[in-house]
């Protein structure tokens, strides 16, 4: 699929698309990279990451704060990671 197509339905307004707030996107994104990371190269994984901190950083200019990693995974996910 082109990246026109991509963006298209992304900007369709859709019933099942995901309604939260930057930092719960930007964990929706660490998630699926998280699934996917074996198969990219270090630099396409970078990009990936750059385009979330993106996100964050929008979010945190937006808003004046930002979101602790713990309030966006459960907590038993955090406590290995993070380590």
């Amino acid at each position: 699929m082109d990246k026109y197509r991509i963006l298209e339905r992304m900007m369709r307004d859709r019933d099942d698309a995901v309604d939260t707030d930057l930092y719960c996107i930007a964990a929706l994104l660490a998630e699926r990279l998280e699934e996917i990371s074996s198969k990219l190269g270090p630099s396409e994984l970078e990009r990936f990451i750059e385009i979330g901190a993106a996100i964050c950083r929008y979010g945190y200019r937006e808003f004046g704060i930002g979101a602790p990693v713990d309030d966006l995974f459960p907590q038993s996910e955090i406590w290995g990671s993070l380590r």
